[in-house]
């Protein structure tokens, strides 16, 4: 496949790059700053994710499209808007000129955040405005497959990263290589239509349904449990609701996923 990824400098990427490039993909990668290097099949292309016009170019000939641009935390409501809303718009926008009908769309678990973190749904009282931007971002995406024949899966992102960083994370982990797994699975689901998923591992302390995932033929391998002794006794972030500190924290200000 031939693929463009925007946010293709940051930390989910840097992590997914290679593997999906194992998998005999090519890669056009967007991003502001380009990334520290680039392989064998990657192309870099600089790109705000609000610019259409270089989406458009950058878009020609691709198969599909893996968004992962945008601020990536909590931030005022003007900055989640602008970035992370109106870009998804304009990626969306650019595909539909481009011709482009297959979309990765990195959403969050915070779109759901206010849930019961022992047993959450896909319901959607989210829990920040960074939460409420993925929300409004995955509404963007659903009204653009419904009305131009997208097949597109916006997947709400747990704890990703190389290992589970804390106690929520034996729970809630998406690794590097289950990451490439679903963005694999979503850019080859039939559609059309607009499916949202989670974002994690099969994570043995879990309270995620993994349904909807399988129903785009992702099965993901990793369990955070394997990593459990590493891992740090919890703090005091509570972690009785899904997003934890992003419950309690002031709206608008920065903070961790």
């Amino acid at each position: 496949m031939h693929v463009a990824l925007t946010g293709a400098a940051g930390r989910v990427a840097s992590g997914i790059r290679p593997l999906l490039l194992a998998r005999g993909w090519e890669l056009v990668l967007l991003d502001v700053d380009a990334p520290a290097e680039l392989a064998s099949g990657e192309r870099f292309v600089a790109a705000d994710v609000r610019d259409g016009s270089a989406l458009r170019r950058a878009f020609a000939g691709v198969d599909g499209v893996v968004h992962l641009g945008g601020v990536p935390s909590e931030r005022s409501w003007d900055v989640i808007h602008d970035v992370n809303v109106l870009g998804t718009r304009a990626v969306l926008e650019a595909m539909v000129d481009a011709g482009v009908h297959r979309l990765f769309h990195a959403s969050s678990v915070h779109a759901s955040g206010f849930e019961p973190a022992d047993a959450p749904t896909l319901a959607a009282p989210s829990d920040s405005f960074y939460g409420v931007g993925k929300l409004a971002a995955e509404a963007m995406v659903s009204v653009y497959a419904d009305r131009f024949g997208l097949s597109a899966v916006s997947a709400r992102i747990a704890s990703y990263g190389p290992q589970p960083a804390n106690v929520r994370a034996l729970a809630m982990w998406l690794s590097p290589g289950d990451a490439a797994r679903l963005v694999a699975a979503a850019l080859t689901w039939d559609g059309p239509g607009h499916a949202v998923v989670w974002g994690v591992s099969a994570n043995t302390r879990s309270p995620l349904d993994p349904e909807p995932g399988r129903a785009i033929g992702y099965h993901p391998l990793d369990d955070a449990e394997a990593h459990a002794h590493t891992v740090a006794p919890a703090g005091e972030e509570p972690l009785d609701r899904l997003g934890a500190g992003f419950c309690v924290r002031p709206l608008g200000i920065r903070g961790g996923r």
